[in-house]
Order: structure tokens, then sequence, then C-alpha cells
């Protein structure tokens, strides 16, 4: 049963009028004109085409996605850097407003020395503000006889003594971790001997 090149041909295979199935064989591929041997998978033109489309939106969705992900990770990256950075202003904040509240401690302290009992009260209550603000990372700068330095203190007044130095602790400073929570604020000598009693 011969037919033209392109067409399929049946092989042989059993008897059709006994049920059993011929075999068919497809020459389309095989064969063909100018096609090679050694490539059987040869495909038409626009499959060829659609498969280059595939493969540029590939590419492109691939390049698309790894784009997404680095402009997520550097949103992800901002984001940590600004919750810290809030974080980080309000804890001062607060460490600043237990500062005030020690220093008011210690004003009243000072105005109740007539009775021992306050005193002792605002002692504790003072040394535990204290060990809250050295739990949290705050470290107590109180300079008396150093040199003076404008970038931690702060000169409330000049009084006789060694120039540039400090005479007098008005209200202690405070660092956390290296930077300035408060200035100390300071008297400083002014070079001037000072007075005998």
């Amino acid at each position: 049963m011969a037919q033209t090149e392109t067409s399929k041909e049946v092989i042989a295979g059993g008897d059709p009028e006994k049920g059993a199935k011929p075999k068919v064989f497809d020459k389309r591929r095989v064969g063909k004109a100018g096609a090679s041997a050694k490539d059987p998978s040869i495909k038409p033109a626009y499959v060829q085409q659609l498969e280059e489309k595939v493969s540029r939106a590939e590419r492109l969705f691939r390049e698309k996605v790894a784009t997404l992900q680095e402009e997520t990770e550097r949103s992800r990256q901002r984001l940590k850097v600004d919750l810290e950075k809030r974080f980080e202003e309000r804890e001062i904040s607060m460490l600043l407003d237990v500062l005030a509240i020690l220093d008011d401690l210690e004003r009243a302290r000072g105005m109740a020395s007539s009775d021992p009992r306050i005193c002792e009260g605002l002692a504790l209550v003072s040394s535990r503000a204290r060990k809250f603000l050295a739990k949290h990372g705050c470290e107590q700068l109180s300079p008396l006889g150093e040199q003076f330095n404008p970038e931690t203190m702060e000169a409330i007044a000049v009084a006789p003594g060694v120039k540039d130095t400090v005479v007098m602790v008005h209200q202690p400073g405070y660092q956390k971790g290296g930077s300035l929570l408060r200035p100390a604020r300071v008297v400083v000598g002014s070079g001037e001997p000072e007075a005998e009693a």
C-alpha cells in the first residue's frame, strides 16, 4: 500500500480480518528531502518562533523576579534600620525622663537633710534609679578635677582654681554606648588662685 512521501504506510503486522491491528509508520519526519538523517527532531518554523518567545519571556520574568527580590531586601534593611533608630530614640527619651526624676530626687534629698528618715528614703529611691540607668547601659560622667572638655561638659560658671579644670560638678552627665545623653554641668577654674579662708 504505497502512497506519497508524507503519507502513512501500513506495515504488515497482523491480519485485519482476524482483528489484529496493523502497525502504522509515519514518514513525515523521516526521509524528507533535504533533511539530515542525523537530525530526527526537525520542528516547524512557527514552533521554533514560539519556543524563542517563551525563552525570552522566561528570561525577562527571571530578571524581573531578581530585581523585585533585591528591592524587597533593600526595603527590609531600610525598615530594620528605621525601627532600630526609633527604638533607640524612644529609649533615649525615656532615659532622659528618668534622669530628670533622679535630679529632682537629689535636690529633694539636699533640702530634706534635717530629717534622716526622709533622706534615707530619697537615697534608696535614687539608688534604684541609678541601678535602672546602669541596667540600660548609662554611664555617669562626673569629671571633677579633669580638664574641661566642651564635647562632654557644659560650663555654667567660672571660679578660682586651676585654669580650664573642673572645680565643681553641678549636675553629672550621662552617656550610653559612647554617645552623650546629657553633658555634665560644671564650674571651670579661671586660673586665679583660690582665696584662703
